[in-house]
């Protein structure tokens, strides 16, 4: 791994002009060749060069035996899809030809038994000789959507699939998770620029990743998922960067009970870190920290809005009076706050909405809207010219029927307001979900799941902005990160 920033990675692994699929298959559906499919068939511009010492030709692409047969330009980044015993041979004749960063997918190193660790620790080696990276082993690789670059095998590209970029980034240990939530973020309609997957983390670690796409202008947020922590220093100047260049890094960290942790590394080979001291030392680094995959999710739907309020004071605007002290309850023991309007404002609502209504805070404008829309319109009017408001939650629910007229309203009172606006709707087909998703508005099927989101969203924009870091603070936390090391070595033991 390495401790310094590596500024040609995410060129070699985002921007290759010219990838090498060594071990490549004539047959798109296996393994080692659903590279070669994957960048073809979302329309990768550069070349793409198939190594095969038994095929001609691959996928109708010219092959060449090995690497060092291939001289017609510089190769940036090969894939190597073969089997672990064959790895380091391959990984030496990459180093040889001058390319920069390979991927190894295959798995049966470190985290194995037998063998493994010895031919991850030569992987390692082969890394600090000749000066090349390496993503995995034990990895499915990366995609950049806006490019076509697919470097990667995995499932959740197959199918009638189309990428959707956006600037959020996924950086994963984990493959399955990572591409779990890759896929549940494109579905829910969320931009998705970048994704990696580090698995062993022989070299490139996730945190590393993460350092340098939080630096690049169309990333604005990073969602990442640790097992373990191979790279303190590197996580740390990851969360020092997200605070200093001011976009959110939400992160999943699991391995939180002995079992988990013996769990994580048998999967990855991951080294665990107490989780207290992640929650602490993730605290003080301003990093989000979310307990699962939907609830990452729902955070980063808001998140990736680009919408930062400037205070916490919310304001409810529901159909459902119940709906809305359900919300109002949950806004509160997040630490948010619900406050009530003064006597002008709540006249100026009293005068939009039907008298069986409430114009306190929350605001219940009742399902009279569905037969007469414009008082949800002049309803959002006077919240969001409201002073005192810094955030609107919008609770609806089922009208299908009516659906059309009011997702044009909200997403017109949206575009309105520079405010972070909400909605949840919930039952219903969903259409009008996917309507509003499409137009850029953050949408929720449960009250509960908005407010957490809309929590994490208030902590972050209004944690004080960072100073600079003392370098004993920094080394401070590097170190008891650090200091876990031999609780990972007696794991491997007795595992």
């Amino acid at each position: 791994m390495s401790d310094r920033p590596d500024r040609g990675l995410l060129r070699s692994l985002f921007q290759p002009r010219t990838v090498a699929v060594i071990g490549a298959s004539n047959d798109p559906a296996k393994l080692s060749g659903r590279p070669v499919d994957y960048l073809k068939r979302f329309g990768f511009r550069g070349t793409i060069v198939p190594v095969n010492p038994r095929r001609a030709e691959v996928q109708g692409l010219r092959a060449f035996p090995d690497i060092a047969s291939y001289r017609e330009q510089p190769v940036d980044l090969a894939i190597i899809a073969l089997p672990a015993p064959s790895v380091a041979a391959e990984l030496r004749a990459c180093a040889r030809a001058g390319v920069p960063l390979a991927i190894v997918f295959a798995s049966g190193f470190a985290e194995a038994a037998g063998d493994g660790p010895r031919m991850q620790r030569e992987l390692r080696e082969i890394c600090d000789e000749t000066g090349i990276r390496l993503l995995g082993p034990n990895c499915l690789g990366g995609i950049a959507t806006g490019d076509g670059v697919v470097p990667t095998f995995t499932s959740a590209l197959d199918g009638d699939v189309r990428l959707t970029p956006g600037p959020v980034a996924i950086v994963s240990q984990s493959g399955a998770f990572g591409t779990y939530l890759f896929s549940a973020a494109q579905a829910a309609g969320m931009g998705i620029g970048y994704f990696a997957n580090t698995g062993n983390e022989v070299d490139v670690t996730a945190p590393e990743l993460m350092c340098e796409l939080l630096e690049r202008d169309d990333v604005g947020v990073v969602l990442g998922y640790l097992e373990g922590i191979s790279d303190p220093a590197a996580l740390v100047r990851a969360g020092r960067t997200a605070a200093r260049v001011r976009k959110p890094l939400v992160l999943v960290k699991v391995g939180a009970t002995e079992e988990g942790a013996r769990a994580a590394a048998a999967h990855t080979g991951a080294r665990p870190v107490a989780d207290d001291l992640v929650d602490d030392v993730l605290e003080r680094l301003g990093v989000i920290r979310a307990g699962g995959l939907e609830e990452m999710i729902d955070i980063a739907r808001l998140l990736a809005a680009g919408r930062r309020p400037v205070g916490d004071r919310l304001t409810v605007l529901t159909m459902s009076g119940g709906a809305g002290v359900l919300l109002t309850d949950g806004a509160i023991a997040a630490g948010m706050s619900v406050p009530a309007w003064s006597a002008p404002w709540r006249d100026a609502v009293a005068e939009v909405i039907p008298p069986y209504g409430s114009a306190r805070n929350p605001l219940d404008i009742t399902g009279s809207f569905l037969k007469s829309p414009e008082i949800l319109e002049r309803a959002l009017d006077v919240a969001l010219d409201h002073p005192d408001t810094d955030i609107i939650a919008v609770l609806l629910g089922n009208a299908d029927r009516e659906s059309e007229r009011v997702v044009e309203t909200l997403t017109a009172a949206y575009a309105r307001t520079s405010k972070p606006m909400p909605v949840v709707w919930t039952g219903g087909s969903g259409r009008p979900r996917e309507l509003l998703g499409r137009a850029g508005v953050p949408v929720y099927t449960d009250p509960a799941r908005a407010v957490r989101a809309l929590a994490a969203l208030t902590r972050h924009a209004l944690r004080p902005a960072p100073g600079t870091d003392a370098p004993g603070r920094q080394a401070d936390l590097v170190a008891r990160l650090s200091s876990h090391e031999k609780d990972y070595l007696q794991l491997r033991v007795e595992g």
